[in-house]
């Protein structure tokens, strides 16, 4: 593990939900299926809570495995940011987890499971120096459980030989009915729905929401090759070769509160894709997702903001009087604009900027994460 400067990302939580889980798998206008392989012997795809102690220091994992993979976040209590997590399988029983800040990769976890729901082995940071740790699924009150749902489909051009490609995958987290009470089990799904993957309405199941996702993105795909029916593309085949790619994470879950984020990523011709990274922060105990005007006093802006820009110059390196926009800086505007795309754990509060938001493409998706003890007498004390 690294100090605390490097996490960027999110979550302190106190629980484990281990659960039933679907896989949906298929092929559009192709004879093939994507069926994923059961790591572990597990189910196809759950979500699992590991907490523990990694050279003596208390650490949280939260993990999420799929047909071809595991993905999650990993947190040290001493800093309250968790980082992302990806990793596979490498035998019957073993698992290597490889820990990022960003695209940099820290520390490696591997590990083996020598009994059900203890998850213990040796983790390698980025001095090269081991540690023992051990991991185990603990629950606690005031925590959800979650099913994982995946989808993987593609939808040929043409056929022709070789054709291009639109490839659809999706990993959907949707709340177990018996954690929740009728109205936090509708905030949270149509929140889901509508709020982290922009359907119209909400969708009825984990199932509808991602045959709709899909459903979209192939119409669009199917629309641009009717155009070109019966047509030679030319030199420009090459950009039907379309992606779309859905992930989503549990950054929170404690105490009836629940942050959750879904990171798309869709290529659909041109220079380059484009991701968006859309995070929620829910109050279960009073069933409604949280806005800036619930977690802090009136009068906040103009404080928060400070803040806010106080950690984008640590975060990139740019002098406490440097400008933050024109050729020195890296904003659009001179000041950084507060946004509602916020997080909320244990140890602090997450915003994230999207590409295009507020800098350029080149800086991708920016994520601040503050502290509560840098936030004074703004805060909300009931948060």
């Amino acid at each position: 593990m690294r100090s605390a400067h490097v996490g960027k990302r999110i979550c302190h939580y106190l629980i484990i939900a281990a659960v039933a889980a679907v896989t949906v798998a298929g092929c559009h206008n192709t004879g093939s299926r994507h069926e994923g392989s059961r790591p572990l012997g597990a189910a196809a795809a759950s979500y699992r809570y590991y907490r523990g102690t990694v050279a003596n220091q208390p650490v949280v994992l939260q993990l999420v495995n799929y047909p071809g993979g595991y993905e999650g976040v990993f947190t040290a209590d001493s800093l309250g940011q968790p980082l992302a997590v990806a990793g596979h399988g490498t035998g019957r029983d073993s698992l290597t987890l490889v820990v990022y800040d960003h695209y940099d990769a820290l520390d490696t976890l591997r590990g083996s499971f020598p009994q059900p729901g203890v998850f213990q082995g040796t983790r390698t940071d980025t001095a090269g120096l081991d540690a023992p740790f051990t991991l185990q699924e603990i629950y606690a009150p005031g925590t959800i459980h979650w099913d994982v749902y995946t989808l993987t489909d593609s939808l040929a051009f043409d056929t022709t030989s070789n054709a291009p490609m639109a490839r659809f995958r999706a990993v959907v987290l949707w709340p177990a009915k018996k954690d929740l009470s009728r109205n936090g089990y509708s905030v949270l799904t149509d929140s889901i729905s509508m709020r982290l993957f922009g359907r119209d309405s909400a969708a009825a199941s984990a199932l509808a929401l991602l045959r709709g996702l899909r459903d979209s993105f192939f119409a669009g795909y199917h629309a641009l090759s009717a155009k070109f029916e019966g047509k030679d593309p030319g030199g420009v085949r090459a950009t039907f070769n379309w992606e779309c790619d859905y992930d989503m994470k549990i950054l929170w879950n404690a105490d009836s509160m629940v942050s959750v984020s879904a990171t798309g990523y869709q290529y659909t011709g041109g220079a380059h894709g484009l991701s968006n990274n859309a995070v929620l922060a829910f109050d279960l105990k009073d069933a409604r997702t949280l806005g800036l005007g619930d977690l802090f006093q009136p009068g906040y802006e103009a404080p928060l903001q400070q803040v806010l820009e106080k950690h984008l110059r640590v975060q990139y390196d740019l002098g406490s009087s440097a400008p933050l926009n024109g050729r020195m800086g890296m904003l659009f505007n001179p000041h950084l604009a507060l946004t509602s795309n916020f997080y909320v754990t244990g140890k602090g509060i997450g915003f994230v900027y999207n590409p295009y938001e507020v800098a350029p493409y080149s800086y991708g998706v920016i994520e601040l994460f503050v502290p509560f003890s840098e936030l004074g007498n703004l805060k909300v004390p009931a948060y």
